[in-house]
């Protein structure tokens, strides 16, 4: 306002002195009142123009002053300014990463309370799994006492002394059975009748049409007995209802025993009867395995007594009569366990119930799963703790704008050091964050592993179980640089090499069911009895050492089962020691093999160092078509030494399999197109050309043999050893015959000879060596008493392979 003063007076002199100065030469002349006036205006003006200069330098200073005074004022507020925002943003980023650091505590606790929890629900599952360990061990005694007729064909596993048990290619050694020798029984190979179970073509006719001995007599196989010995005979009948069939026998040794393990009367439809005989210790040994049936009827010829057989063959299955004690004494020891488990039952429960208790608080998040529902919770609570982490960093971003907006409003006044110091310690402050996010992301990396091993999980107990097949798998990776397979041709690739089949055989690629082209053996049954497929010979282990039997399998639809067994041993010749079922799968069920992941099975060796492979077709289901899906295929068997898992397979070394040519254990085998073919191996050399009876191994042996007859019409066996190069060509591959050489007899009285026979009876393996059967019959008649004596025969025995 004083500077518009003065300028309004300024303006007011120079306006005066310009009037005057007008006025005054108006008429062109000056007068002297004029001249003062003139004088008075120009003094106004220069009055005027001196307070104007003094008001503006006033102003100036005073506008100094105060342009000093507002950026002192300034450069204070904005330092005040800075410091409160700097104290404000350590404040709130302190309190931040306090409450940071208390959740990733939080969470940090959290997991170890999971750990915990996990680890007590695995003590929960553990306890679960033994509780119904237990209860399937009770159910297993359960079931033995309603399974005592399984014993029969467990002990029917031994080795099958006569290899034709349904007749098709011959009557399996089956001979008449009659004392009185008058021919009123007879024993005759037909074509079978209908219902015959079996696939075969043919069965075995027994009549009887008039008087015989014993009872109406039967068939027999005359297999030899020995010391200790233990023969199962297995028979399908169809026997008519009325009658029984009764087991005979020469001398089985002291204190022998024999008994049926299956009823004996007849029904007048196809039944199976299983007969048991134990051999004594000591004695005289002689032929067994005579059958019989027994009635209330009279045979004749007109109304003969007539019956038929499917099946009929004999097992030696030495020793194996210890399972049945084995099998007291596992009830007994069985039931002893159950009774502790039921005394113990009660403090399982309350463990149980702790357990529970403890895991409680657990269970209401997880609901019995594997924690997924607590790492996805987690999970969650780190995705916030990020969240709380953005909108830190975001404001500690905001406050470092702030401070540089501020310095650049300042412009490098006051505060500069200041604001470098805030950068400073925002930078401190990121960093800091920066260690926090990494905890929170190691923390985050720990759960998602956690969640990536249970992610698939259903129970903790499962969670569990893979941890242990991972150290399993660990174990196998480092064991599987030594796997040695012992079994051989376990692909099938050499046919039946080193196995013996008791049905219709089939092997070669197969690219059914998911096998994919791997070489299988498979077995056909169209009956109800049971196919087995049973390594030819045993091979070597070690004693009380873990072993695992792989394989892969396949069992047709139509097909009631299959079973698989391992027979342990203390001898190579098949003395059945112990036998151990593997498993049995059901009509339809298969291997995995579409990850190529075979079935697998650990077993101990015990006190045994030989061990056999069996797999049975159990035969067709009821109502089914006999004609389809009636094959069990096997493929890629293998035994290796430990505890090894579901290994991929690998093939017995030194072993080569083509079209042609074949190189195993069993030694070197040629075939030609002809279809001629030779082998050589630890059996010797055989040759065999199309129209041969059997291969030809350039074997062959005589030998006197006597024998005192009894004056009957029966005949009286005598068992001859062969010599060593005999026992190893196999049984089927030697022809026996035999000739009367001479016979004698003194008396001392006219005398007739009459019925002498010169026969033989079966070529067997037993204790290592080989045997045949010379038999002769013969008496001579009292000329004058016609009474009948025995005399003594020697016949030569013709031994040829």
């Amino acid at each position: 306002d004083a500077a518009k003063s003065f300028a309004t007076d300024i303006a007011i002199a120079k306006a005066n002195l310009a009037k005057e100065q007008a006025i005054a030469s108006a008429d062109g002349k000056i007068t002297a009142e004029e001249q003062k006036r003139i004088q008075q205006a120009q003094a106004n003006l220069n009055t005027a123009i001196a307070k104007a200069t003094e008001s503006e330098t006033k102003a100036k200073s005073y506008a100094d002053v105060k342009k000093q005074e507002a950026i002192n004022t300034a450069s204070t507020d904005a330092t005040n300014k800075a410091n409160n925002a700097l104290n404000s943003a350590k404040a709130f980023v302190n309190a931040e990463i306090t409450t940071v650091n208390n959740k990733v505590h939080n969470v940090e606790s959290n997991i170890d309370i999971l750990k915990n929890k996990i680890a007590l629900k695995v003590e929960q599952s553990d306890i679960d799994k033994t509780k119904t360990e237990l209860i399937n061990k009770i159910n297993v005694v359960d079931n033995l006492a309603n399974n005592a007729k399984d014993l029969a064909s467990a002990m029917s596993l031994g080795k099958m002394l006569f290899s034709d048990p349904t007749f098709k290619n011959s009557s399996n050694n089956i001979n008449t059975y009659n004392n009185k020798g008058n021919g009123t029984v007879t024993t005759s190979r037909i074509s079978k009748i209908n219902g015959c179970p079996t696939d075969s073509q043919y069965c075995i006719e027994v009549k009887t049409v008039g008087s015989a001995s014993p009872n109406y007599g039967g068939f027999y196989f005359g297999n030899m007995t020995r010391a200790n010995a233990i023969f199962v005979t297995k028979i399908i009948a169809k026997i008519p209802v009325g009658l029984t069939i009764g087991w005979y026998s020469n001398s089985t040794g002291n204190n022998g025993t024999s008994k049926w393990l299956t009823q004996v009367n007849g029904t007048g439809k196809w039944e199976e009867y299983i007969h048991l005989l134990k051999c004594g210790d000591a004695g005289s040994f002689s032929s067994t395995s005579f059958f019989a049936l027994d009635g209330v009827e009279t045979p004749t010829t007109s109304n003969p007594i007539i019956w038929h057989i499917a099946y009929a063959t004999v097992f030696d299955i030495t020793e194996n009569d210890e399972s049945v004690n084995i099998l007291k004494t596992e009830m007994s020891t069985a039931k002893n366990k159950v009774a502790t488990i039921e005394t113990n039952l009660d403090s399982i429960t309350q463990r149980i119930s702790s357990t529970e208790s403890k895991t409680r608080s657990i269970e209401t998040t997880l609901g019995g799963k594997a924690s997924k529902q607590e790492v996805t919770e987690v999970n969650n609570r780190v995705a916030t703790i990020k969240a709380s982490l953005d909108s830190i960093t975001q404001r500690v971003s905001s406050t470092e704008s702030k401070a540089q907006t501020l310095e650049s409003n300042i412009n490098d006044k006051a505060s500069k050091q200041e604001v470098v110091n805030i950068n400073g310690r925002v930078t401190n402050v990121e960093t800091n964050l920066n260690g926090i996010t990494n905890r929170v992301s190691a923390t985050e990396s720990r759960i998602n592993t956690l969640d990536g091993r249970i992610a698939s999980a259903v129970t903790i107990q499962q969670f569990t179980e893979y941890k242990q097949s991972n150290r399993d798998f660990q174990l196998r990776v480092a064991q599987t640089t030594n796997l040695h397979n012992l079994v051989p041709n376990g692909t099938f690739a050499g046919g039946l090499r080193e196995w013996i089949c008791g049905g219709e055989f089939w092997s070669g690629p197969y690219t059914g069911y998911g096998f994919s082209g791997k070489v299988c053996g498979a077995v056909k049954n169209k009956s109800t009895s049971e196919k087995f497929l049973t390594s030819y010979k045993s091979f070597k282990v070690e004693k009380n050492t873990t072993y695992t039997l792989n394989f892969h399998y396949k069992v047709e639809q139509n097909i009631q089962s299959m079973e698989v067994f391992v027979m342990l041993s203390n001898t190579e010749s098949g003395d059945y020691g112990q036998v151990i079922r593997v498993m049995q799968a059901l009509g339809g069920e298969r291997s995995d093999l579409t990850n190529d992941i075979p079935y697998s099975f650990t077993f101990n060796t015990g006190n045994f160092e030989w061990v056999w492979l069996r797999f049975d077709n159990n035969g067709m289901k009821p109502n089914t078509n006999l004609d389809e899906y009636c094959w069990l295929y096997i493929s890629e068997v293998a035994v290796y030494k430990g505890n090894v898992g579901a290994v991929k397979y690998l093939p017995k070394g030194g072993e080569t399999y083509d079209t042609t040519f074949k190189l195993d254990g069993m030694g070197y085998n040629c075939k030609f197109a002809s279809g001629a073919w030779n082998q050589i191996g630890e059996e010797g050399n055989m040759w065999y050309a199309p129209g041969m009876k059997y291969p030809y191994r350039s074997l062959s042996y005589h030998e006197a043999v006597s024998i005192n007859t009894d004056g009957s019409n029966n005949y009286i066996y005598r068992d001859v050893q062969l010599p060593a190069r005999f026992d190893y060509v196999d049984p089927q591959y030697i022809d026996i015959t035999a000739s009367l050489k001479v016979w004698y007899k003194y008396t001392g009285k006219p005398f007739s000879s009459e019925n002498i026979t010169v026969s033989t009876g079966r070529v067997y393996r037993a204790n290592g060596h080989t045997y045949a059967q010379v038999a002769c019959r013969g008496c001579i008649r009292d000329n004058d008493t016609f009474t009948t004596e025995g005399l003594q025969v020697v016949a030569t025995l013709h031994v040829t392979a």
